[in-house]
């Protein structure tokens, strides 16, 4: 699970405006808090580049437009990037 830094918060502030800011992070989180009731094993991470060796893939938080992500991955299957309402969705729909 990931989240903005505060640099990315000043960015979405300024982009969002501030009263939107706001009620997009209460809605995110809600769903976090959720999520790791479901998912006790979610951990949460402040880095921006994650790198999968052993699926060749890099995931670079800067070329994604949301800011509350979710990866779920499994050893020897590429990571799967979810925003967090995408993947409430997907382990509360199954």
């Amino acid at each position: 699970m990931l989240g903005p830094d505060e640099e990315e918060i000043e960015e979405l502030k300024k982009k969002q405006g501030e009263d939107n800011f706001y009620t997009i992070a209460d809605d995110a989180n809600y769903y976090s808090a959720e999520i790791f009731e479901i998912v006790p094993k979610a951990i949460y991470s402040k880095h921006k580049t994650i790198d999968f060796p052993n699926e060749s893939y890099v995931f670079d938080k800067k070329k994604s437009e949301d800011k509350w992500l979710i990866i779920d991955y499994k050893p020897g299957f590429k990571p799967r990037i979810y925003s967090l309402v995408d993947y409430y969705r997907h382990i509360t729909e199954k």
